[in-house]
C-alpha cells in the first residue's frame, strides 16, 4: 500500500476538550494523499487522531504482527504530554513508526480503517469520490445550469466562496468547471460576470493553480471555446470593462494554440 499513499503529520494541535475539567489534548492532523485506481489524479484530504487512537492503533498492530514486529519506535505515555518539547517528539516518532507500518502489508487492512480509506473504491458513489472543493464545483455547475432564475445569485455565491481559499481540484473537475463556465460566458445576462471568473481562475493574482486551468482551458474544444463569444467581448460589443479580461483570455490562446485555431474561436458566428 506504500506505493499507493503518502502520508505526512503537517502539525500539531492543541484543541479543548469539553467538559468539567475543561483539559487540553493534542491532536495530530495527519495529511494524507490517496491515490485510488478508479481515478486520474491524487486525492488529497486531512484526518485529525489523537495521541490515544495511535496508541489504539499500535497495540492492534502489536497484536496482528505478534513477533514479527519489527516497526521503529512509537512514543510511550509521558507524565508531561502537554510540554512542546514533547509535542515535538512525539509528532517525529507518531510520523516515523505509521510510514514504516504502511509497508507491511499484513496491516493493510488495519491501516486503511484507521486512516478512513475506503476498501471498495468501485462502490462509492460520486460525493465519496470528489474532496469537499470539488464538490463546491459539482454543486455549482448542476445547480447553475438548472436554475435560469437565480444564475447571477449562483454565480456571485461560487466567486465569492471558491475564491475565498487555496483549492485542491483534480483536472477532470476543473474541465468539468470550464464546461459550465465558458458558455455562461456568451450569455447575454450574466457572460460578462462569468468571464469575469474564468479571467480569475487564469490568473496568477486570483488562483495559485491558475497554470492548471490554462492547460485544460486551451485543450478543451474549439466547439465548446466558441461558445464564449469572445469577439463581442474583443470589439466592445458587450460592457467596455470585460475586454481586459477578453484579451487576457486571447492571449492565453496565442500562446498555446495555432493561429487557425484562434480564428476559429474568436469568430463565434
Amino acid at each position: 500500500m506504500d506505493e499507493l499513499l503518502d502520508i505526512s503529520i503537517i502539525r500539531t494541535e492543541t484543541r479543548v476538550k469539553s467538559g468539567c475539567l475543561n483539559s487540553k489534548y493534542t491532536v495530530n492532523p495527519i495529511k494524507v494523499y490517496e491515490l485510488k485506481l478508479t481515478i486520474d489524479d491524487s486525492y488529497q484530504y486531512f484526518i485529525y487522531k489523537r495521541y490515544k487512537e495511535f496508541r489504539k492503533l499500535y497495540d492492534d498492530v502489536k497484536e496482528t504482527l505478534g513477533h514479527n514486529y519489527k516497526l521503529p519506535k512509537f512514543p510511550g505515555k509521558t507524565l508531561h504530554p502537554m510540554k512542546p518539547a514533547t509535542i515535538i517528539k512525539r509528532k517525529l516518532e507518531l510520523e516515523t513508526w505509521i510510514i514504516g507500518a504502511l509497508a507491511v502489508k499484513d496491516l493493510e487492512n488495519l491501516l486503511k480503517e484507521f486512516l478512513g480509506i475506503k476498501v471498495d473504491c468501485e462502490n462509492l458513489v460520486d460525493e465519496h469520490l470528489l474532496n469537499e472543493d470539488e464538490v463546491v464545483i459539482r454543486n455549482f455547475s448542476e445547480s447553475i445550469n438548472g436554475n435560469s432564475n437565480q444564475r447571477m445569485n449562483l454565480l456571485d455565491t461560487f466567486e465569492k466562496k471558491y475564491f475565498s481559499k487555496r483549492r485542491i481540484i483534480r483536472e477532470k473537475q476543473i474541465g468539468t468547471l470550464l464546461g459550465t463556465l465558458l458558455p455562461l460566458c456568451g450569455d447575454e445576462f450574466i457572460g460578462t460576470k462569468s468571464l469575469y471568473v474564468l479571467y480569475k481562475l487564469c490568473t496568477r493574482d486570483h488562483n495559485k493553480d491558475f497554470e492548471i486551468f490554462i492547460q485544460t482551458l486551451t485543450k478543451m474544444p474549439i466547439d465548446m471555446l466558441k461558445k464564449m463569444k469572445l469577439d463581442e467581448y474583443l470589439l466592445k460589443k458587450r460592457y467596455s470593462e470585460s475586454q481586459i479580461q477578453a484579451f487576457h483570455i486571447l492571449n492565453i490562446f496565442k500562446s498555446c494554440l495555432d493561429t487557425k485555431s484562434i480564428i476559429d474561436i474568436v469568430i463565434s458566428k
